[in-house]
């Protein structure tokens, strides 16, 4: 028996849709509705931003952290 519980599958698409915006070079995620629904609760919880570099693109703050802070704008 493992001591860590399964993520919901709200969780495991909302993380999914995170590791393809950074993978992606524009941060552009699916056009979908159920990428663009990830997205809005994303965007509320303030765990992706609209990409300064990229219309239509977006960021994780995983990635903006990542950045020196001479490079945050």
């Amino acid at each position: 028996m493992g001591s860590t519980m399964p993520l919901d599958p709200q969780t495991q698409f909302d993380q999914h849709l995170l590791e393809m915006i950074e993978q992606s070079p524009t941060g552009i995620p699916p056009a979908t509705p159920a990428h663009q629904e990830v997205l809005a609760r994303l965007m509320s919880a303030h765990q992706v931003y609209h990409s300064a570099d990229h219309h239509d693109g977006y960021v994780t703050v995983h990635a903006l952290a990542q950045l020196p802070s001479s490079e945050v704008k």
